[in-house]
């Protein structure tokens, strides 16, 4: 199975709404909070929180990948 990273500008919309088309098809998403970006921290924490705890996104840091 391929594992699909998610980053970008605007975490929580076009990251988010990519995630979502990505787990109903069943792909493994990895979502690195530390690379991606929303108007406001508050919204881009909320949008990870919501990968992690709903979709099952793994949503570590860019750095900690090179270690798994």
């Amino acid at each position: 199975m391929q594992r699909l990273a998610i980053v970008g500008v605007a975490g929580d919309a076009c990251v988010l709404s990519s995630a979502l088309d990505a787990y109903i098809r069943k792909f493994p998403v990895w979502a690195p909070a530390n690379a991606t970006a929303s108007l406001t921290g508050q919204r881009n924490a909320r949008a990870m929180e919501f990968l992690a705890e709903s979709l099952g996104c793994d949503i570590r840091p860019v750095d900690s990948r090179a270690e798994s």
